[in-house]
Order: structure tokens, then C-alpha cells, then sequence
């Protein structure tokens, strides 16, 4: 067509015309720089403009009774699998200890890599030990990337959302999502003592509220142990938080009452937390805090092997979310390895081999109860468990924050990906042994999309008009010790064309004669950008602090985060009285505050009392 319009054109013009097409041609040339239609289409805009334009309502669901089928059966359990054998004359759990590695994947172990016709250079020699001797999964798979999504769906034995929203467990701790089955309160109710231990901060993503909802009995963080190897960003490294469990299982064992204990460790999370600077010092901080974690996780199981508390306990090994592997990789796996977890579990039965079947962290919450023979409490969660043997496929759904592409592995054998607006993106071929091996494109099954909304649909909490958030802590009195947040990673959705309101009112009680500041943030793309941060203070005992943003935004924002911190000497603590925490989100058509900025920040600190009487 330029060409056409350089040879009708006249004089320089010709020229002009004629220059414009080449740099055009070439540009058209050099935009699609990753072979490969599904990654060309993520990354070009002039090709998913048209798709974009015509895309219809992603959430217009269907009343087919098939896919209705479909979609109710995702969110039920299915216990019709064979269990597997009970050995004769070898005991069963009791116990239950489920070690939860931050962004621990099967593409560092032997097994796994050959389960999916991947070589990879990292060999974690514990665990793969542990794949040869136990029972372990090449084919598990977290559905959505963060911690917060792959716990909540752990412990609630359900799907997290799939498309970039507001996390399931930042509904339930700020009271917009009602739900009252969790592994924990059934394993409560059938009499178990329940732990939670991390390494992170208990006030990040809203864990420590969300885990006390939960049902765990005893909620402790890096703060509860007492000599660490080494702290890091995110808390004690792997090793001391293995140590502390290990004599928090101790006291646990001299009770009469069987015991749940989940561990989440941190320390193979940027910026990696290794104690030794001389250990495996020729190998990448990566690598070398996996290689940290394989070496004090074996240590930590021999422990309770020669113990003898592995004779009654079921052990499973699993992760929060998934590191993947590098970029290289992505074209050929269609980027999905982010999505590719690890499961292991040791039994007392001597269970051992590889079961190829899919499987994910929804499933565990009703596999674990399956095992214990808990048949009371099994309705209430989804999924299959992966200690009994399907003779049938099922479909199969994933969702990924950050790669913005959600998946089903059909049971007719197909991989669908979609875009978050539900835009077919590519459909191939799997192998149900390795999901990972991926063949040629193949036409998806037809109902796969409206399966997909049902799903979105199933998850969704009701309701178009104001959403209000009340933080943890709301109405009650809070301590701090030292520098530390209070709120923090708990990332909002704003639709378009809606009004963000935060609203604080604090009263700060430090100790007698000593002074603590304040300071808040409003951040956009989950904390990478700072649309208004604000400090105040010093207050005495008494003094007050009243604060309000408002946020008036034209576009979709997927994640929004408010931080709350208070500022003091190490080793003070103060008292802080919270009146009000809250996040309203509104719709602009229901909005009479009068009118706001587009996409700025407008901020009110009311007059505040520094200390009583001035």
C-alpha cells in the first residue's frame, strides 16, 4: 500500500512517501523479536488491537449444562480414585508437617527435569534423595504466582483468582470474602494442635491475621527465634527457621494431642539469605541459597528420623509459587514452567515413585484430610487427592500474575492459554505424563473459554458498588517493637473509572519519656512506583494522627498497595491505639466528594496532638 501511494505521489513527495515505507517496512521487521505467535502477540500491541477491540464481555457465562458440569466439579472434591495400598505392618500419620519453600521448583531436581526432557545445571542433592525414596509429582503446578494466592490455596483447598485481582486472602483478612472451611479449623475440630511458622514479617500480605482466621492455634514469626544463623529482607535464614521447628515439633511431641505444623520459609527469595559467605561461593546467589535450603532441609529430617517423629508423620514438601526457570526457556514451555511447583511427600507407609498425574496446591487441603481419614470434613474443599489413583483426565486451570496469562491443561489433552481479557492466545498439544512437553498447535475444545468464566465467575466476590477494606488491627490496640510496619503487601484492585480512599486514625502510646514517628505510602505496581508517601511526627504518648488520601483513577489498577510504619529507637515499644484503617473503593458515578485530579494523589493530614495538653 505505501508503495503504491510513493508511486502516485509527486516530485519529493515521492521521496518522502518512499523513506516513510522503508522505515516502516523495517520496523514492522524488527518488532516481533521472540519467534513464535503467543509470545509476538504479548508483547505487539498493533496485533491485539483488533482482537482487543472486538473481544467481547469476558464474564458472560453460559447456561450450557456440560459446562455448568465442568465448572461445579472444579470446586468439589473427588474422592473417586483408588487410595493407594496400605503397606502391611508399617504404621500411618498422625501427624501432619507441611514444609511450604519459598519458590522451590521440580526444575532443580533430577527427577523432575527428566520427567519433562529439560537439562538444567542446579541438582539439589537432599531432595533428590528424598524423589528416589518417597513419593514425588513432576507434574505439580502452583495456580497463581505469590505467596499469598499459593497459601490461601493450600490451606482453603481452593482455587486462587486467576486473573490479576485482589488476593483471596487480602478479602478474607479485610472482611470482603466470607469463608469458613480451611485445613486448619477441620483439623481443629478433629482434635489436632495447629502451628504456623514463617520467616517473613507476620504483618506482610496480612498473614499472621489471615492464619489466626485460618484456625492455626500458635502463629510465629522470625521474631520468635531465639539465636538465628543470619537475618535477612525477609526474615531468619532457612536453617535457624528449621531449627526453631525443629524444637517447636519437640514440645508439640510431649503432648498427647496429634499436631499440624506448617513451615514457610524465605530464604530462597531475592536477596537470598545465606549465612555463610564461603558456601558455595563459585555459584550464583540463586543457586546458592537453593543449595543452602537442600543441605539444612536434609538435616532437619534426619533430625526427626532419628527421633523417631517421621514414624507417625506425614511430610509434604511443596512451595508458595514457582521461580521457573530463565528466560531461554520460555519460548519452548510457553512460559508455564513459572507456574511449575514441586511436591514430595514422605510417608510412614513407605509410599514411593513418581505419579505423573496433574495436580496443585488446591488439592492438598483435601488430600491431606483424605489421608488421615477425616471423611467428615472432606466435602468442604475441592480438588482430587493425590494419594489415590484416577483412571480419567481432568481439565485443569492456571493463572499467573505477572506473566498476565492464565491456562487449562484439557482432559482431551489440549494446553489453552489466554490473555486476562480471555483473548485465545495459543492452544497446543501436551503430554499427560509431562505437561511440559508441548507438541504442535491444535484447535482448543470450544467450551474451554466459557469453562475458564465460569471459573473467574465461581471465584468473584459480588457486588459493583463500594468495596471497603478494614485492616488487621482495626479497632483493637496493636504493639510495636523498633522500626516496623504494620501494613504492608496487600496489593488492591481498582477498577476504572473509581476513587481510592484510605483513612487512618491512630493514637500512639510510647513508653514513658520516649517519642515514635509515623509514616505512610500509597503505592501503584505492587510498590514499585510511590504515587505519595508522608511522615510525621515525633509523637509523645497520647498523640494523635489523622490522615486521608484520595485517588481518583481513569484506568484499571491491579496493584495497589497503602504501607503503614512506625519509626522509633530498636528496642522501644510502642502502643498504638487503631480507631480507623481502612481503603474504600468507589465508583466514580457514585462519588460526591466533589471533584478530584485524574490519576494524582490528594492528601489531608487534619491537625494532630503531639502530646497531651499542647
Amino acid at each position: 500500500g505505501a508503495w503504491w501511494a510513493a508511486k502516485r505521489a509527486h516530485g519529493a513527495r515521492r521521496v518522502e512517501v518512499g523513506l516513510g515505507a522503508l522505515a516502516l517496512t523495517l520496523l514492522v521487521g524488527v518488532i516481533p523479536v521472540q519467534s513464535g505467535p503467543a509470545p509476538w502477540r504479548q508483547t505487539n500491541a498493533l496485533a491485539r488491537l483488533p482482537s482487543d477491540l472486538l473481544a467481547s464481555d469476558p464474564l458472560v457465562s453460559s447456561d450450557d449444562p456440560l459446562v455448568l458440569a465442568a465448572v461445579a466439579a472444579v470446586f468439589s472434591a473427588d474422592l473417586s480414585g483408588a487410595p493407594l495400598p496400605r503397606v502391611a505392618g508399617r504404621g500411618r500419620g498422625k501427624n501432619v508437617l507441611v514444609l511450604v519453600v519459598e519458590r522451590l521448583s521440580a526444575a532443580y531436581v533430577k527427577q523432575g527435569q527428566q520427567a519433562q526432557g529439560i537439562e538444567y545445571g542446579i541438582h539439589l542433592p537432599a531432595l533428590e534423595a528424598l524423589a528416589d525414596e518417597h513419593l514425588f509429582f513432576p507434574n505439580y503446578f502452583s495456580h497463581q504466582a505469590q505467596s499469598n494466592r499459593g497459601l490461601y490455596s493450600l490451606l482453603a483447598g481452593e482455587l486462587p483468582h486467576l486473573r490479576t485481582k485482589t488476593s483471596k486472602m487480602t478479602e478474607v483478612t479485610t472482611g470482603t470474602r466470607q469463608r469458613a472451611a480451611y485445613l486448619p479449623k477441620s483439623l481443629q475440630r478433629a482434635g489436632y494442635r495447629t502451628v504456623f511458622l514463617e520467616s517473613t514479617p507476620l504483618y506482610f500480605m496480612g498473614m499472621g491475621q489471615f492464619m489466626r482466621q485460618a484456625g492455626f492455634d500458635l502463629v510465629q514469626d522470625s521474631s520468635h527465634v531465639a539465636k538465628p544463623r543470619a537475618m535477612g529482607g525477609w526474615g531468619v535464614d532457612d536453617g535457624s527457621l528449621l531449627d526453631h521447628t525443629a524444637s517447636v515439633i519437640e514440645d508439640l511431641e510431649r503432648e498427647s494431642r496429634p499436631w499440624f505444623v506448617t513451615v514457610f520459609t524465605a530464604g530462597t527469595h531475592h536477596p537470598y539469605t545465606i549465612p555463610d559467605p564461603a558456601f558455595r561461593a563459585e555459584e550464583e546467589d540463586f543457586a546458592r541459597s537453593f543449595y543452602y535450603l537442600d543441605k539444612v532441609l536434609g538435616e532437619f529430617l534426619d533430625g526427626l528420623r532419628t527421633r523417631g517423629v517421621l514414624e507417625d508423620t506425614l511430610v509434604l514438601i511443596t512451595c508458595d509459587e514457582s521461580a521457573g526457570l530463565p528466560s531461554s526457556y520460555e519460548g519452548r514451555l510457553e512460559r508455564l514452567d513459572k507456574n511449575w511447583g514441586f511436591l514430595l511427600a514422605i510417608t510412614p507407609e513407605g509410599w514411593k515413585g513418581q505419579d505423573p498425574a496433574v495436580c496443585g496446591q488446591a488439592d492438598l487441603a483435601l488430600s491431606i484430610l483424605d489421608y488421615l481419614g477425616l471423611e467428615e470434613e472432606v466435602g468442604q474443599f475441592g480438588g482430587r487427592s493425590v494419594f489415590r489413583r484416577y483412571e480419567t483426565p481432568r481439565d485443569f486451570y492456571l493463572g499467573n500474575t505477572y506473566t498476565r496469562q492464565l491456562a487449562v491443561f484439557s482432559k482431551e489433552g489440549i494446553l489453552a492459554l489466554f490473555d486476562e481479557r480471555l483473548n485465545l492466545a495459543s492452544s497446543r498439544a501436551y503430554d499427560p505424563q509431562a505437561l511440559l512437553r508441548l507438541g504442535d498447535h491444535q484447535p482448543a475444545p470450544a467450551r474451554l473459554r466459557d469453562q475458564l468464566v465460569g471459573v473467574l465467575q465461581r471465584g468473584s466476590v459480588s457486588g459493583g458498588g463500594e468495596v471497603r477494606y478494614a485492616f488487621a488491627g482495626t479497632g483493637r490496640t496493636l504493639k510495636a517493637q523498633g522500626r516496623e510496619l504494620l501494613i504492608s503487601g496487600q496489593f488492591f484492585e481498582v477498577p476504572p473509572d473509581s476513587v481510592l480512599v484510605f483513612d487512618l486514625d491512630l493514637v500512639l502510646r510510647p513508653e514513658a519519656g520516649r517519642t515514635a514517628g509515623l509514616w505512610t505510602a500509597l503505592n501503584d505496581d505492587a510498590g514499585m512506583r510511590t504515587l505519595h508517601e508522608t511522615k510525621s511526627g515525633p509523637y509523645y504518648s497520647g498523640g494523635r494522627r489523622q490522615l486521608r488520601y484520595w485517588f481518583a483513577t481513569t484506568g484499571a489498577r491491579h496493584k495497589v498497595e497503602v504501607r503503614l510504619g512506625i519509626d522509633q529507637e530498636p528496642g522501644r515499644t510502642t502502643q498504638i491505639e487503631v480507631r480507623e484503617a481502612t481503603l474504600r473503593v468507589i465508583p466514580r458515578a457514585a462519588w460526591e466528594g466533589g471533584a478530584l485530579p485524574d490519576d494524582a494523589v490528594k492528601f489531608d493530614l487534619d491537625r494532630v496532638s503531639l502530646a497531651p495538653g499542647k
